[in-house]
């Protein structure tokens, strides 16, 4: 009996394994789906501040060369976030229209010769239309014209407000090259401007009167045609505008100690003050940083270009040099200089600055500028 139990025992249980044996493995429970990502937010474009740019002269000689090197700095050193536009040769203003336009924002930022804009800068214009600093040496590395309004700006807040009332803000200025004669035959005396046909503006004109000379004012870019024509004989401008226009190529003779009777031509970048006042404060601080180290810059390259335009001209195109002899620039002097000085005081007084002849005088006692000796 026991055994009969034992082998029914053992039958079931071999039953039980064989069924389990045969059932099928139950699948694996699947991994729960990776969730797709979602598309990265884009990161927002962010635009440069496009800035407009005037300039009356063409894109070449040297000081657009200079001009296009300040303005690739800003745009180099703002890493982009800036972009000027740039319109040269009087695309959007000419000669003495650029401040203007600045003025009423027609364009951002601008360069001219701000020397020219009596009715804008009158104390600016002064070293142009008032004294005459220039000596008889070939260079003027002193620079003092600036020195001196620098200091002014400082000393007078006539001075120092005469560009925001216009509603610009003063970036950086700087000087022309020194002033020359080129002229078809030579000018070595007084008796040889006596007549002389000269390309003039400004005060050069009464200058030119007091020589002897007849002024003909005519835009800078024509004189090359009409001294090649004979209507001129001389043009009177700064050496680097001489060599810009190549008017070495019609006259071969060049006089240094005229130089515009001593008077100064000088350039202003500014720019609108409603854009500057948007701009971010370290943006105006890059460009303000830049207008600085540019001046230092740029009247180094100058030194350096006057230097190289004396030697190109003598040695390649054979051009003959000569110096005016100093005591017949103090006869042109006696004979106006102080008319002129006289002129512009009263002129200046009449646009409502009362104490425009302390301010002048101080501007000569600076530049050791005896105008009363001319009296």
């Amino acid at each position: 009996m026991k055994k009969l139990l034992l082998i029914c025992v053992s039958v079931v249980c071999l039953a039980s394994l064989s069924v389990v044996g045969c059932a099928k493995e139950a699948p694996p429970t699947p991994a729960p789906p990776t969730p797709t990502p979602a598309p990265p937010t884009p990161t927002p474009e962010v635009k440069p501040i496009v800035l407009t740019y005037a300039i009356w002269c063409p894109e070449v000689g040297f000081l657009s060369e200079k001009t296009t090197a300040f303005l690739d700095k800003i745009e180099e050193a703002t890493g982009g976030r800036v972009k000027i536009e740039r319109y040269w040769g009087g695309t959007l203003a000419k000669v003495k229209e650029v401040h203007p336009l600045i003025e009423r924002g027609g364009v951002d930022m601008g360069t001219d010769v701000s020397s020219y804009m009596v009715e804008m800068f009158p104390f600016y214009s002064a070293g142009l239309h008032a004294t005459s600093l220039v000596d008889n040496a070939r260079y003027d590395y002193e620079y003092k014209d600036q020195k001196a309004y620098r200091q002014l700006q400082k000393e007078f807040p006539e001075v120092r407000d005469e560009i925001t009332n216009h509603n610009q803000k003063f970036i950086c200025n700087y000087d022309g090259t020194s002033a020359v004669m080129l002229s078809t035959k030579p000018v070595r005396t007084l008796a040889d401007l006596d007549g002389l046909r000269v390309r003039a503006v400004g005060t050069s004109v009464k200058f030119d009167a007091a020589a002897g000379s007849v002024s003909i004012s005519i835009p800078a870019i024509e004189s090359y045609e009409a001294m090649s024509k004979g209507v001129l004989e001389a043009v009177d401008t700064v050496l680097e505008a001489q060599v810009r226009y190549k008017n070495y190529e019609i006259a071969k003779h060049l006089t240094f100690g005229l130089n515009s009777y001593g008077q100064k031509v000088t350039y202003m970048t500014a720019i609108n003050l409603d854009t500057w006042n948007k701009l971010p404060p370290d943006i105006q601080e890059i460009i303000e940083a830049l207008g600085v180290e540019h001046q230092i810059w740029y009247h180094q390259e100058l030194e350096e270009f006057t230097e190289w335009a004396i030697k190109m001209l003598e040695e390649e195109e054979g051009v003959i040099i000569y110096d005016f002899p100093p005591a017949d620039r103090e006869e042109i002097m006696n004979r106006i200089a102080f008319e002129i000085y006289e002129d512009y005081v009263k002129k200046v007084e009449g646009m409502g600055f009362a104490n425009v002849r302390q301010i002048l005088d101080r501007a000569c006692e600076l530049l050791s500028y005896d105008i009363y000796g001319y009296e």
